[in-house]
C-alpha cells in the first residue's frame, strides 16, 4: 500500500503507533511507588465517571481534553455540544469503571478513556448495527460478557499539571481496575510517533507495537 500511495504523489505526514499489552504485563513496582506518592503530593483523587450526570460530566472532559491536547499535531478543538453527540454513540457500551477523572481539591485536573473492545463481538452484528445488530452487540457485551480486552483510547490532563506524573496515577488505576474485571488485554492507541513520553510510557507498562496506522498528505494547487 505505501508504494500504492506514493505512486500518485501522497507522502508520509506521520504514524500513529498501537501498542498491545496483556493482564500479565503489570506496571513495575517502581512506577507503582511513584504513582502513589504523586497521588499524595499532589493531593489527587481519582473517580468514575457519574454516569446519572452523564452530558456535564462530558463537559468537563471535553474541557480537559480541548486543553490538554493543544498543542498536539493535527489538533482541532472540540465544541461540547459535538463532544456530546460523539459520545453518546459510545454511552451503551462504555465501562463506567474505565472511564477515570482526576480531581484535586474537587475541582477536575485530568481525564483518562478507557472502552471494552467493541470490535471482538462485531462479528456478530452480521455486517449490520441496524435494526437487529446493536442489540446482538449489547446482548454479547453487557449480557455474555464475550469482550476479555479493552482500547485505552485518550488522555488529557489540564496544561498547568502536565509532567507532574498524574499520568502514572492514570495507567496504574487503569491497569488495576481492568484486570480487576477480567479483562486480559488491551490495546494503547493511536500515540504520535514522534511523542516520546507516551511511547516510553507504553513501552515501561510492557507494550509492544503491533500495528501502525499512517497518515499521508498531498499537496494541492489550482492547476
Amino acid at each position: 500500500y505505501p508504494d500504492f500511495y506514493e505512486k500518485f504523489g501522497f507522502a508520509k505526514i506521520k504514524d500513529l503507533l498501537a501498542y498491545h499489552m496483556t493482564h500479565e504485563d503489570a506496571p513495575p513496582e517502581r512506577l507503582v511507588r511513584i504513582a502513589e506518592k504523586i497521588r499524595v503530593k499532589e493531593n489527587v483523587t481519582i473517580r468514575t465517571v457519574n454516569m446519572k450526570k452523564f452530558d456535564q460530566e462530558l463537559r468537563v472532559i471535553n474541557q480537559i481534553y480541548n486543553s490538554a491536547w493543544s498543542k498536539n499535531w493535527g489538533f482541532i478543538p472540540v465544541p461540547d455540544d459535538e463532544f456530546i453527540h460523539i459520545a453518546k454513540d459510545m454511552k451503551q457500551i462504555i465501562d463506567p469503571d474505565l472511564v477515570l477523572i482526576a480531581e484535586v481539591d474537587g475541582n477536575p485536573i485530568g481525564f483518562s478513556l478507557t472502552l471494552p473492545n467493541v470490535y471482538q463481538v462485531l462479528p456478530y452484528a452480521n455486517g449490520r448495527l441496524f435494526p437487529l445488530g446493536i442489540f446482538k452487540l449489547l446482548w454479547h457485551t453487557k449480557v455474555k460478557h464475550k469482550i476479555d480486552s479493552v482500547r485505552i483510547i485518550t488522555l488529557g490532563v489540564e496544561h498547568a499539571y502536565q509532567k507532574r506524573g498524574i499520568d502514572a496515577v492514570f495507567y496504574v488505576e487503569t491497569y488495576k481496575r481492568g484486570v480487576g474485571k477480567g479483562y486480559r488485554w488491551g490495546e494503547m492507541s493511536w500515540i504520535l510517533e514522534d511523542n516520546v513520553l507516551m511511547n516510553r510510557a507504553a513501552k515501561m507498562l510492557g507494550g509492544k507495537v503491533y500495528k501502525t496506522y499512517r497518515v499521508y498528505e498531498q499537496s494541492l494547487n489550482s492547476k
